[in-house]
């Protein structure tokens, strides 16, 4: 079964005569017809089609018209309406539903969580986006963004509705493959722990995005996400670091504030890559959806100019990585493929005239060291049209040796060289090593933690010191302010790692 849905799941809209849901059941209908729409509900407007969907005055009307129960819902009828139009969605057996609708009163928002719990049914949002469904099976578009997603490995979970229509967009920008994308909203019944749940093993997702400005449950966050995570990378954007973001979030989608500090230390703990942005998200995502997880955090850079190439060696120290050492065996080699007047160490300095050819000969020794984990090319175009050559022959050095991690970065070239995104091997693309060396830091200490954690338990840290403990909350005791708050760092070596449990079962009602 797809998540969510089905290729035979039926989906009516109520309050389909509205501006928002007019949109709405056009996108779904433009996007494709694996699931599908059959009918729509608006009080008074029987007789009437919304781009050749009938309407309907009852949700009853549709059903007895299908002959069969329905699936799911799309809710966006007005706040003062919605608890009624729940209600009756509920009464005929539906069992999955999408409120868009915001601003709907806190008690009308109980009883309709309380009515679906015991009724079976499922609620998202309210105050959502939406949902969609790239498989091909499936093509169901929910929402009212105009966004066309292609099918693709990363599920993309945002609590935010606005934020999920600039991801959506910008995966569409750039050629970002989806498997599934879900509005939480407000988070009132269904959460973003359900789905990472739902999400564990599935086979057509193999990274995780999600989007967040509340945790709701931090503990069951962390035991579901360290479980997750040891077998699919999550990635989170959280909002809220600064003190004036916090309370921002205070009053949107009924988020609460936690220090950023205790956030940091719960995604460490969870075994989570934090992004700083989303296009850093973006970034991290393309890396992990096409690269093999690092070996390790030694690091070597490819390229044909001296200053980038430094550049990059610094960003690696700042990244917590290891500028590798070349082996004698390839530092060899590549005296004998460079002119006397390159350099071999790393960062191999192949000269502003180098020709693709050879720079594909040295990309692929250094692929092929034994101490090098991760490689950065940095490719500088001498003239126009130029980055084509050489991503072509970025492109099959890591065919040729795709066990190594291998990003591409072409300075000055703002859009991706079609090279590396066309095939069944595509290399990832930054314009600046900089941005490149920061998402591997993070995926270097992902890869880390979760070679830890499959460690059988009596392999791993063993519990700090009673002396020690007491000697860090001495100094925690004494920090200016009072403040009470460990480091992450801190907090990771005075606790011994638990087994991670496994996931609830799946949230989604058969």
């Amino acid at each position: 079964m797809s998540i969510l849905i089905d290729a035979d799941t039926t989906f009516i809209v109520q309050g389909i005569t509205g501006r928002e849901a007019v949109n709405l059941t056009r996108e779904c209908l433009d996007y494709g017809a694996g699931a599908k729409i059959v009918g729509g509900v608006t009080p008074g407007r029987k007789g009437r089609e919304v781009h050749g969907v009938p309407v309907f005055d009852t949700v009853a009307q549709v059903v007895e018209h299908h002959g069969s129960p329905i699936d799911g819902s799309v809710v966006t009828v007005p706040p003062a309406f919605t608890k009624d139009a729940v209600f009756e969605a509920i009464e005929n057996q539906i069992k999955l539903i999408v409120i868009v609708t915001e601003r709907i009163p806190r008690r009308d928002v109980a009883q309709m969580v309380e009515l679906a719990g015991l009724r079976g049914a499922r609620i998202i949002g309210p105050n959502c986006l939406g949902i969609v469904n790239t498989d091909p099976q499936v093509r169901l578009n929910a929402t009212f963004c105009d966004a066309d997603p292609r099918p693709g490995g990363v599920a993309l979970v945002s609590q935010s509705g606005a934020v999920g229509i600039a991801a959506l967009r910008h995966a569409e920008r750039r050629g970002a493959g989806l498997s599934l994308f879900v509005s939480t909203g407000n988070k009132a019944d269904v959460s973003g722990n359900d789905l990472l749940a739902y999400l564990d093993g599935d086979a057509r997702t193999r990274v995780i995005a999600v989007y967040l400005e509340s945790f709701g449950n931090a503990k069951t966050f962390v035991r579901i996400a360290a479980g997750v995570g040891r077998r699919t990378p999550i990635v989170v954007l959280k909002a809220g670091r600064s003190e004036a973001g916090a309370r921002a979030g205070l009053s949107h989608t009924a988020a609460a504030a936690t220090p950023d500090v205790a956030i940091n230390a719960l995604l460490l703990e969870a075994g989570v890559m934090r992004a700083d942005d989303l296009p850093e998200m973006f970034d991290l995502l393309a890396v992990l959806e096409s690269a093999p997880l690092p070996r390790g955090r030694r690091v070597a850079v490819v390229g044909n100019s001296g200053g980038p190439g430094v550049l990059a060696i610094d960003a690696c120290e700042a990244a917590g990585l290891e500028v590798a050492q070349l082996s004698p065996v390839t530092t060899a080699l590549l005296h004998s493929i460079l002119p006397p007047a390159a350099s071999t160490a790393n960062p191999v300095d192949l000269l502003a005239t180098v020709a693709a050819d050879v720079f594909e000969q040295v990309l692929l020794a250094v692929l092929r060291d034994p101490g090098v984990d991760m490689v950065v090319t940095v490719y500088t175009p001498l003239v126009r049209g130029a980055e084509d050559f050489f991503a072509a022959a970025v492109v099959r050095a890591r065919a040729a040796e795709p066990g190594t991690t291998l990003v591409a970065t072409f300075p000055g070239v703002t859009d991706a060289p079609w090279q590396l995104e066309e095939g069944a091997l595509t290399v990832p693309f930054f314009e600046f090593p900089e941005p490149a060396v920061r998402v591997l830091g993070k995926i270097a200490r992902y890869a880390a933690w979760r070679s830890s954690a499959d460690l059988p338990r009596a392999e791993r840290a063993v519990p700090a010191s009673r002396a020690k403990a007491r000697s860090a909350l001495g100094v925690a005791s004494d920090l200016p302010g009072r403040s009470h708050w460990l480091a992450p760092n801190a907090v990771t070596e005075l606790r011994s790692p638990r087994p991670a449990r496994g996931p609830p079962r799946p949230w989604a009602t058969p």
